[in-house]
């Protein structure tokens, strides 16, 4: 009985492989395709938006820079509009703390969301998740390193963000997330600098430090 069952089990296997070896000498689709992330995209921008006068952010500590409207008023990494009203914000984070995004993880689907769009920026790849509740999120990755640009949709016009987004780019390939810690040798130069020139003044302690210990 035993020998019954396993020479069946036997004849099963010769058949089911020469099933697969037939569908693949005659080209039967593969019922699993390969999975790839969708090409990049461009950004749209209108060209009846007058962005003459338009200001240059350039953050030097993450590395890129983009222009954004005249009447934007920029603190640390908060954009605020004329009414006072915060239009952005950036954030960075190491990326170890950082799991896949939503558009990463729905770019390997046959259907990709078509709220996500993916951008190569100066080689770099860069998503753009237009559908986070009432945000548009820019988020890159470099190095280890993970950057958020957030867009609040409540006071600043998609429009604006897409003719903002055609105009970001990198300063370097290799934007870090933390600066290198200043030498001894630094730290004891920028000490004798008088208050006007100091990159970094402490106010209480009248000192002069290195312009990684602002940040």
């Amino acid at each position: 009985m035993k020998k019954a069952i396993i020479l069946l089990i036997v004849v099963v296997v010769i058949i089911v492989g020469w099933i697969f070896i037939a569908g693949r000498f005659f080209g039967f689709p593969d019922s699993f395709p390969k999975r790839t992330l969708p090409p990049p995209g461009d950004i749209e921008v209108s060209s009846e938006m007058d962005t003459s006068d338009w200001k240059t952010y350039r953050n030097e500590t993450h590395r890129f820079e983009f222009k954004y409207p005249a009447d934007w008023s920029v603190k640390g990494d908060t954009f605020k509009n004329a009414n006072d009203q915060v239009v952005a914000s950036i954030s960075a984070s190491n990326s170890a703390n950082i799991g896949i995004s939503y558009c990463a993880a729905h770019s390997l689907s046959q259907a990709p969301d078509t709220r996500c769009q993916f951008l190569s920026v100066d080689g770099n790849a860069v998503e753009v998740d237009w559908g986070v509740g009432n945000n548009v999120v820019v988020r890159f990755e470099i190095q280890g390193s993970i950057y958020f640009i957030n867009f609040y949709k409540s006071f600043v016009e998609t429009e604006t963000i897409q003719q903002i987004l055609s105009t970001f780019k990198f300063i370097q390939d290799t934007p870090l997330l933390f600066p290198p810690e200043p030498t001894q040798e630094e730290i004891e130069r920028v000490k004798k600098l008088p208050k006007e020139q100091c990159p970094c003044w402490v106010e209480g302690q009248n000192v002069c430090l290195p312009q990684q210990s602002c940040i």
